[in-house]
């Protein structure tokens, strides 16, 4: 017997695909599925969870659940190889691009390399740094024109980058950098990122600045920028720098992030215990789930801690209390990076890039100045 959630998701995935909903548009409120399948609330959020989680909808709380663009070809990763990859790029993600942060960044390749003829073949959802890898082989071997790249972790994969790039084969990082090996690569400028949003909170009267991270410092050059702009901030202020504001690594493994609460709870624990008023998250996840556990605790946010992320996310600004966040321009990153992908498949020995996208401060309701 199918279960009923089954049935709910079944026929939403059937109407988006016929075109029924098309992208944009609204779906069926839980409520509303509810009376209509004569289910339980329960059951209708369980099939739209499932929806949100393959990528057809996206959910913004206050606001409901909306469908997302597609793109013009997402390539499961387990799916063999079966067609000609002459005169396309893949662009590899290892999470879910539809809902992800990194959307906008797939626009920007794309819109670029179609107005060249060159196809983009989006591969996402993979689990593992094994499965990018034997990927990433399989395109090589394939004749893939290029590779746009977001990389689990820049020590990871290491030696297949460096055979990649002695072949002279178009590959192009985004977000991260491998130290030490000429790899072309596009990031926001997460130095002056970290600058720019440990300036504002010291500028909001916070001299007791946590900083929280899900990932080491060494296993993320995005992650390091951030960190070492926090440092960098801190030092030209004339305060100082004290370990037990920093918190790294708490929650485990990047592009598998849930809401842990006893975490997130203890961090906020251990940095109001050090009187801390001020926390630079290191994205916008972190900082709303840091933002939920202070709201558990009865913690005011932001009369008593300030919280800024990184990111913007679209769902940033519908979260209960909007998070101030520093911006960055993910289509411009996209676009920057096919069009180096372009100069490479034209000559494989043109000079490597090294690109910086600048960013912005956006202020939303999740800092405010120090209450003395």
């Amino acid at each position: 017997m199918v279960p009923l959630y089954r049935k709910i998701l079944e026929d939403l995935r059937a109407r988006i695909q016929d075109g029924t909903y098309i992208a944009g548009q609204q779906v069926p409120t839980e409520s509303e599925l509810s009376r209509l399948y004569g289910v339980s609330r329960i059951t209708s959020k369980r099939a739209l969870e499932e929806l949100s989680r393959e990528g057809k909808v996206i959910r913004i709380k206050g606001k409901g659940t909306f469908v997302q663009r597609q793109k013009e070809e997402i390539v499961p990763p387990s799916k063999p190889v079966q067609h000609e990859h002459k005169n396309a790029v893949a662009l590899i993600f290892p999470y879910n691009v539809a809902i992800g942060t990194f959307s906008p960044a797939v626009d920007g390749a794309s819109d670029l390399l179609k107005r060249h003829g060159i196809s983009t073949h989006v591969y996402t959802g993979l689990e593992d740094v094994t499965s990018v890898e034997d990927l990433i082989c399989s395109l090589f071997e394939d004749g893939t024109s290029g590779i746009i790249y977001y990389p689990f972790s820049e020590v990871k994969s290491y030696e297949l980058m460096n055979r990649l790039i002695f072949n002279e084969y178009p590959l192009v990082t985004i977000d991260k950098y491998f130290s030490g090996i000429p790899v072309d690569y596009v990031s926001s400028d997460n130095r002056s990122g970290g600058i720019l949003a440990t300036e504002y909170l010291i500028g909001l009267g916070h001299k007791n600045i946590g900083f929280v991270s899900d990932i080491a410092i060494e296993k993320a050059s995005s992650v390091r920028e951030r960190y070492l702009g926090y440092c960098q901030a801190l030092k030209k202020a004339g305060l100082a720098y004290n370990t037990n504001l920093v918190k790294l690594e708490i929650a485990g493994q990047e592009f598998r992030r849930i809401y842990q609460e006893e975490i997130y709870r203890n961090v906020l624990k251990e940095l109001v215990a050090e009187g801390v008023t001020a926390i630079f998250a290191i994205n916008d996840f972190i900082a709303s789930y840091l933002i939920r556990a202070a709201i558990v605790m009865g913690i005011a946010i932001p009369n008593q801690i300030s919280i800024i992320g990184f990111d913007d996310m679209a769902i940033s600004a519908h979260q209960q209390i909007p998070i101030t966040t520093i911006s960055q321009d993910f289509y411009h990153i996209g676009s920057k990076a096919a069009q180096i992908i372009m100069n490479k498949i034209l000559d494989p020995h043109s000079e490597g890039e090294s690109v910086t996208i600048p960013v912005t401060l956006v202020e939303r309701d999740s800092c405010c100045p120090l209450h003395e």
